[in-house]
């Protein structure tokens, strides 16, 4: 049924599309890695629930939620014939206040 007719949600609540027209789709791209706690996957059409946008199923992506701290994560990978390279590098930080949480996250994201 194609990516138009699967619903995405963040922390259950529906994503803009990243371009407008009839192949807008939702670029998950925004969304830092080390940020997300789970995504939750449904496979079976949920149009009962969600409406037409969900026909082909619905993924709902999970961000993490009263982060403290400081978290430093970098990894990398290279083909075995030495001709592609890609990584990644993040830094996170969250603090706790009387009235709620913030967490601010930088990804850097490469491939050569």
């Amino acid at each position: 049924m194609g990516t138009q007719r699967t619903l995405v949600l963040l922390n259950s609540h529906g994503m803009v599309a990243s371009v407008t027209g009839a192949d807008s789709l939702v670029d998950l791209n925004t969304i830092p890695v080390v940020m997300i706690q789970t995504i939750e996957i449904l496979k079976d059409g949920a149009s009962a629930i969600y409406g037409s946008d969900a026909i082909a199923g619905v993924v709902n992506i999970i961000t993490k939620k009263d982060f403290k701290g400081i978290e430093i994560t970098a990894d990398g990978s290279i083909t075995n014939k030495d001709n592609s390279e890609s990584g990644c590098f993040s830094i996170s930080h969250g603090s706790k206040f009387v009235v709620g949480n913030i967490l601010v996250c930088v990804q850097f994201s490469y491939n050569l």
